[in-house]
């Protein structure tokens, strides 16, 4: 993929994930949410003319926030950064695909019932709290991501037994739109549950006039892979983190 359509779709990425501060820099830019995800706390350089000067103000942003700064990468980042950050003892974290399908053809059809709505209940954030392991304060926070989201979006629910067994959520931005927070309850897996949720969110995206879905997978994931292949994505390209020495990752994505 092209270094510019790269960070084009980081940015429409980050938009529908969004961070609570963002620190736009000539080249560069700097994301803030309180510690959920690391795609939303941490930095994107692009273009640096003094990268070790970047990096330091970079460095003090998240200081002032009581945050170690983070890097996130990819084959379009500034050139010389992640050897700049390696010489610093930032260590490398968290390799995760970026895949994409085109909208254009025949879409699958969901084998379930799925429910979709234009705005998280607390049911919903209660279910995918419950799937994904959350205690209460990544649950608080998760809700404050979500309410962040002013593009449109679908969340998507499969009921069985009257109570939520899989979840997931697309948002949409123009051509483009992003699947996230799959998950599907340890009870109800391999019975074809994440498959119809995502072929429903995959018909929203279309009906909403979108061409390409995009999603971030983290590299090893096999049954995740296998159920996005199956549904025509295709591996674009691939970012990792940079996090300071000592810094112990708690972060998804």
């Amino acid at each position: 993929m092209r270094r510019d359509d790269i960070r084009r779709l980081e940015g429409v990425a980050d938009r529908a994930w969004p961070a609570a501060e963002v620190w736009p820099g000539p080249g560069w830019e700097a994301r803030f949410a309180d510690g959920m995800h690391r795609r939303i706390n941490s930095a994107s350089v692009w273009e640096a003319a003094d990268l070790p000067d970047v990096v330091r103000r970079i460095e003090q942003w998240y200081a002032r926030r009581g945050r170690p700064a983070i890097f996130k990468l990819t084959d379009a980042s500034a050139p010389g950064l992640d050897e700049h950050l390696a010489g610093r003892g930032y260590a490398r974290d968290a390799l995760v695909q970026i895949m994409t399908a085109s909208l254009d053809g025949t879409l699958p059809d969901p084998t379930h019932p799925v429910d979709l709505a234009a705005a998280a209940s607390e049911e919903w954030m209660d279910a995918f709290a419950g799937m994904s392991g959350y205690g209460p304060e990544r649950r608080r926070l998760l809700g404050e991501v979500l309410g962040r989201i002013r593009l449109p979006a679908a969340y998507a629910a499969l009921r069985e037994g009257g109570a939520i067994a899989s979840v997931g959520l697309a948002v949409a931005e123009g051509r483009e739109a992003g699947l996230f927070e799959m998950a599907t309850a340890p009870g109800h897996r391999r019975r074809g549950m994440a498959g119809s949720v995502l072929a429903a969110l995959l018909e929203w995206m279309a009906r909403r006039g979108a061409a390409v879905a995009y999603l971030q997978v983290l590299e090893g994931n096999e049954p995740a892979e296998r159920l996005y292949r199956g549904a025509g994505f295709e591996t674009r390209y691939r970012y990792w983190y940079r996090v300071p020495p000592g810094w112990l990752s708690t972060m998804p994505r």
